[in-house]
């Protein structure tokens, strides 16, 4: 849970290899801090070059979710099992919810992020996924 101390709450991903198969694998990890996670800034503290996302009507943020999914790889009887993050889901003052999601071809190739407002997309994005982190 957050505890409301810093003014903005990163993201950021750790990647690894899994020891036999060397798959690649990653975990989304969330902090809150004073300054936004390697985003430049000028000599007075202002940010420099940001990626935003803007909404429309936009709601305060009531819970955020990460969704992971398991690969399990077989090679001549050896198994390895890996735990991926899959997506970020918000929920939204009055339920509404948007996702932002890594898009996959085949396990561990992460292609392009997808981010939806659209339920049936965000259904196909956290597909088979479950949740492993709640805040709120």
């Amino acid at each position: 849970m957050l505890s409301g101390q810093g003014d903005f709450v990163n993201f950021s991903c750790e990647w690894s290899e899994t020891p036999h198969f060397m798959n690649d694998s990653w975990q989304i990890t969330v902090a809150e801090a004073s300054i936004p996670l390697k985003i430049a800034t000028d000599e007075k503290g202002a940010l420099l070059g940001p990626c935003t996302i803007s909404m429309y009507h936009a709601k305060p943020i009531r819970k955020i979710e990460v969704f992971s999914y398991t690969n399990v790889s077989d090679n001549d009887g050896a198994e390895e099992t890996v735990n991926y993050d899959q997506a970020i889901l918000f929920t939204c003052e009055g339920d509404r919810v948007f996702c932002i999601g890594c898009m996959l071809e085949g396990p561990g190739i992460a292609t392009f992020l997808h981010f939806s407002e659209d339920p049936a997309v965000i259904q196909t994005i956290v597909e088979g996924s479950a949740i492993r982190l709640t805040l709120s």
